[in-house]
């Protein structure tokens, strides 16, 4: 009988495309090679360090988050997990994550980050509008999406997961719906639906007073509306912004809902061990 605690690891990676204009995350765009391969290397320190004291621990949910993950080559995204498994227990059924934008990634990508053992996607859509998606700062296109769905699906992802944003500025309702549909369309097996924040020191945040932003009152209809058009197509809401098709709830993301264990490892990561919460600078 396995009597290991459950754990959580949550790996940053730092490094974008470019600085979307609504976000406040720890990154930073167009990253140097010598910078990349400069940090990869302090977190293979930390992975290190860290694992001595969490032996104890089997790790049943592993989520790449950033930034971009998927802005890594291949083989470094892959070699990252492989040093996981070398100093963490790693359950055989783990569920393993990768956040990617659509722009970062194609068929061959997939293809070996799944052989690697990466078990699940999930896609930065945020919208299937040409414009919001320029207005957002997205470098992707609509087309750049469906293709990422498409090819991942071809490597051989069972559990592909899709962000879409709503309440935008100068947003109108038919336009969130028609991305939802859009989004629908192409099968997910999970939907993250938030709603814009306004960050201070994002770019939305300095120019806040040139922004249509719709009121408390529309953003309102606007969600319950994606929730009514969520469920037809067979998602089932079990966060307020997370919704899932034949219960594939994002494991790791519950952990952070119930309190459970996770380690978080990289620049600006969090964790939650026992009563106990930290977090990197």
């Amino acid at each position: 009988m396995n009597s290991l605690k459950n754990l959580g690891l949550y790996i940053h990676i730092p490094f974008c495309l470019s600085k979307c204009r609504y976000c406040d995350f720890c990154s930073f765009p167009h990253p140097k090679r010598e910078t990349v391969e400069k940090y990869l290397s302090a977190l293979y320190r930390e992975i290190e360090e860290y694992s001595d004291g969490y032996g104890e621990y089997n790790v049943n949910t592993v989520y790449f988050g950033g930034g971009t993950p998927t802005l890594l080559e291949a083989d470094l995204l892959c070699g990252l997990l492989e040093k996981l498994k070398k100093h963490f227990t790693v359950s055989d059924g783990a569920e393993i994550t990768a956040e990617c934008n659509p722009k970062t990634a194609d068929l061959e990508y997939f293809k070996k980050i799944r052989s690697a053992g990466f078990n699940r996607l999930s896609i930065g859509v945020q919208s299937m509008d040409e414009g919001e998606l320029k207005m957002l700062g997205r470098l992707h296109s609509p087309d750049d999406a469906k293709k990422a769905f498409f090819d991942a699906r071809a490597a051989g992802f069972e559990n592909l997961s899709a962000d879409l944003m709503f309440a935008l500025p100068s947003q109108k309702p038919e336009t969130l719906m028609a991305s939802l549909k859009s989004i629908c369309a192409l099968d997910p097996d999970h939907i993250s639906l938030y709603g814009l924040k306004i960050e201070e020191g994002t770019y939305f945040g300095q120019h806040r007073d040139k922004l249509e932003l719709p009121d408390e009152d529309v953003e309102y209809e606007m969600y319950l509306a994606c929730v009514t058009e969520l469920a037809k197509h067979g998602y089932a809401r079990y966060e307020i912004s997370n919704f899932a098709k034949d219960g594939k709830y994002s494991r790791h993301n519950l952990k952070y809902w119930k309190r459970e264990d996770y380690l978080g490892l990289g620049v600006a990561a969090h964790s939650c061990i026992g009563d106990k919460r930290f977090a990197n600078t």
